[in-house]
């Protein structure tokens, strides 16, 4: 008995997405979980595991495909169907060579994932080493491959080998010609031409996922918001004392932390903001995942720190470097990528003092926090003191929740960031 692997929805809006690179062979053992495939959405590369377990007996799909949500891309089950005389298996990650100068991840503006061109090949006979962004270029530029030395390993050659044949065509255009692409391009000089072009439509891709995603949700769903001031002068202070406990570690609790680890303890008191609207449903989730919005050159993306629950303060810290670091490089998993319960935004770092986010559907409710700045504040004689003040506000579903809970809310992670005694106890 055989099971179909279908091309997972992982995105709000996802239509279609692109196998970027196979992670098993045909005849590999399969278990529930184990990752099989990279695949590619608008936004990033994530890591697709199997959900069937057995022996991966076809690829139905070469790398680079581009596959509509649904659509069947391999199939396990026992190995009966393998052929083991059949001398042109499906293309595989042990097909293609990596070059390190162009990783396919979602932190480089240079990434091109496009159905695969048949390879192309040298008058003798044998196959001419050429990266995917290497052929775009050539195939854009009309180069013909056979006149390209490669510089890449084993002769490949690399997007670095068509760029300087670009530069030295560019320069016998017209001195007339060459001023009228800088013009047009608004870019200093003809050189630099694929690249920006390269990078601007690839951050087209992600803003337009952006674009829907976010248009949707406000057309959809009923945001409310509200907004309190929070004094994190004791915040800070056992912020400091955990960090000089921990130095020897070389672990640095950061303020995020603190509200990552506040907010998780606020939606275990109000478990109705970590929940989900589907079918006209409300689902309270019984894991609490924390998205965190991490923005790249191209756009914002929103990955979760899975299962935050039982997390203590020097977890969450780690976590959170673990998959800021992973979202920059390539590496996340589906979980991570969609199955985020609530999220923070957190604009400290940019001078903000305070802004409203947009749900991100189908979750119900995102925090959104700015600087914490150095504040006159009136205490309860009626003196004046300076102290350490943070804004916070809540963007959530009206028709999840009304705004008396989200005032409790609020309220709740008001009072847990005030007394961080509560964070680390």
């Amino acid at each position: 008995m055989s099971e179909e692997l279908n091309m997972p929805q992982m995105g709000y809006d996802m239509k279609e997405g692109v196998v970027v690179k196979w992670l098993k062979d045909v005849g590999s053992s399969i278990k529930i979980g184990d990752p099989v495939a990279e695949i590619e959405t608008d936004k990033a590369v994530v890591e697709f595991e199997s959900y069937a377990e057995g022996t991966l007996q076809e690829i139905l799909v070469e790398e680079g495909t581009k596959v509509n949500v649904g659509d069947a891309i391999a199939i396990v089950g026992d190995g009966s169907l393998i052929n083991s005389d059949n001398t042109t298996p499906p293309v595989t990650s042990n097909d293609i060579e990596e070059d390190s100068n162009e990783e396919i991840s979602i932190a480089s503006s240079d990434v091109v994932i496009e159905e695969i061109i048949p390879p192309d090949s040298n008058s003798d006979g044998s196959k001419i080493k050429v990266s995917p962004l290497a052929r775009k270029l050539a195939n854009d530029n009309n180069i013909d491959l056979n006149s390209v030395s490669g510089t890449g390993p084993g002769g490949r050659i690399v997007k670095v080998d068509i760029l300087n044949l670009i530069e030295i065509d560019s320069e016998t255009l017209s001195s007339s010609e060459e001023n009228k692409i800088k013009i047009d391009t608004n870019i200093p000089s003809i050189d630099e031409v694929p690249t920006v072009l390269q990078e601007f439509n690839e951050g087209n891709k992600m803003r337009s996922q952006i674009a829907r995603v976010t248009q949707r949700s406000k057309q959809e769903v009923p945001h409310y918001y509200l907004s309190t001031d929070i004094n994190m002068d004791k915040a800070l202070e056992i912020r400091a004392q955990i960090n000089t406990k921990l130095a020897e570690q070389n672990i640095k609790i950061s303020i995020n932390d603190l509200i990552i680890r506040a907010t998780v303890e606020t939606l275990k008191k109000y478990p109705i903001f970590n929940s989900r609207y589907e079918n006209n449903n409300v689902i309270i989730n019984d894991e609490i995942n924390i998205s965190i919005a991490i923005a790249l050159n191209e756009g914002l993306i929103m990955p979760s720190i899975i299962n935050c629950n039982d997390k203590d303060i020097k977890d969450i810290s780690l976590s959170t470097k673990d998959l800021v670091n992973r979202t920059k490089n390539g590496k996340l998993t589906s979980a991570e990528y969609t199955k985020g319960t609530f999220s923070i935004s957190n604009l400290g770092m940019f001078d903000v003092n305070s802004f409203l986010a947009i749900i991100l559907p189908p979750q119900t409710s995102m925090l959104a926090v700015g600087s914490v700045k150095k504040t006159p504040v009136v205490t309860k004689d009626d003196s004046i003191i300076i102290s350490n003040i943070m804004n916070a506000s809540l963007s959530a579903d009206h028709r999840v929740t009304d705004g008396a809970a989200g005032a409790l809310f609020i309220a709740e992670l008001k009072n847990n960031l005030e007394n961080p005694v509560n964070l680390i106890i």
